[in-house]
């Protein structure tokens, strides 16, 4: 291997390595959270209220108080100003680029990693928020969710792209999850049409697979898959 392709795999494995534990952290601030102050869905009234902002700031209050922080963002005022996420994303496909909403509440672990949550659930469906838990959703459970946590594993830094350094969990009743499982079928949260780029719509298909499988070829071959090939050919 050359150099700059030796450099490139230890990344890898630093990312791998942040990623996992940044999941481990977020995994045990939930579980607490919900051992004290009941299941997500508790935590906020999206059918009745229909307010997702309200919500998302519920659970980033919640979550803030069993996660060890270096800095906090919360708000359009301050989002930039204190700089928890780069202004843009890109994807490894085309040109487009994807922002974290700045009314989005925002902080950077103790580990670097920058976190934000978003409360939608799929199509926003009210009827449908949050009414699954992490042990009995159906593959697909895409409307069903309490939302979205959108993680960048260093913060403000580059690369600032989908799958290198910014990756999502869903959120449901009793715990999180890393997006991109074998059974998220929905094709706007499976591996094979997200992370692969083969019907590309938004970030966080990369996350089950760099966590589960440990590592990041995705970025090296295009016919990886959770019912066959998982490494790259060497």
């Amino acid at each position: 291997m050359t150099l700059p392709a030796i450099i490139g795999r230890y990344q890898e494995k630093i990312t791998v390595n942040q990623l996992k534990q940044t999941y481990s952290l977020l995994s045990q601030a939930f579980a607490l959270a919900i051992e004290e102050n009941g299941t997500v869905d508790t935590w906020c009234d999206i059918p009745s209220t229909s307010d997702y902002t309200t919500c998302q700031h519920n659970i980033n209050n919640i979550i803030s108080k069993y996660v060890k922080k270096i800095k906090e963002c919360d708000g359009v005022n301050t989002f930039y100003k204190k700089a928890c996420f780069a202004k843009e994303y890109a994807n490894r496909f085309n040109d487009t680029k994807w922002s974290v909403p700045h009314n989005r509440p925002s902080f950077v672990m103790i580990n670097g990693t920058s976190a934000s949550f978003d409360s939608q659930n799929g199509d926003r469906y009210h009827n449908l928020w949050c009414n699954q838990k992490v042990s009995s959703s159906p593959t697909g459970a895409y409307n069903n969710s309490c939302g979205t946590i959108y993680v960048d594993i260093n913060s403000i830094r580059n690369p600032n792209v989908d799958g290198k350094d910014l990756f999502s969990f869903t959120i449901y009743q009793d715990g999180i999850v890393p997006t991109g499982r074998a059974v998220d079928t929905v094709w706007v949260k499976s591996f094979e049409s997200q992370c692969l780029g083969k019907r590309y719509h938004g970030p966080g298909g990369c996350t089950a697979w760099v966590i589960f499988n440990e590592n990041m070829d995705y970025l090296h071959c295009d016919d990886l898959s959770w019912n066959g090939k998982i490494k790259c050919s060497k």
